[in-house]
């Protein structure tokens, strides 16, 4: 194999990684979702102050913008996006003037409205 061929399959392999990264935290937060919506109230031990402040529950006001992380942003995105609402998402990006995810890293002031429009997909 040559240098060049070496290269571009690693450069490959980072991106292979780097999306089988994203799908893993999108599986993760599905997992955790469904696992709390089986769970029932009264085996469910979990105080509601132990929740993270940055996925806010449904109902609840967004936490403020300096407590929502990109990859906050990106796992419920990604989430919504492999439950069907793909077109919703992009409509999201398309709105915040970005092609993918990872152009919306650069816009943190805009976190908490991204937040509360994806938390919005499929409960209409």
């Amino acid at each position: 194999m040559k240098k060049k061929d070496n290269a571009a399959l690693v450069d490959a392999f980072r991106k292979l990684s780097s999306a089988a990264a994203e799908i893993a935290e999108a599986l993760d937060s599905t997992v955790k979702k469904s696992e709390t919506a089986e769970t029932p109230a009264a085996e469910n031990t979990a105080e509601p102050a132990a929740r993270p402040a940055s996925k806010p529950v449904k109902g609840e006001a967004a936490a403020p913008t300096d407590e929502i992380k990109f990859t906050d942003i990106r796992t419920i995105l990604a989430a919504k996006a492999g439950d069907g609402y793909r077109a919703e998402v992009k409509g999201i990006l398309s709105r915040h003037n970005a092609s993918c995810l990872s152009d919306l890293e650069s816009h943190p002031e805009d976190f908490a409205e991204i937040l509360k429009e994806a938390e919005a997909i499929g409960n209409e």
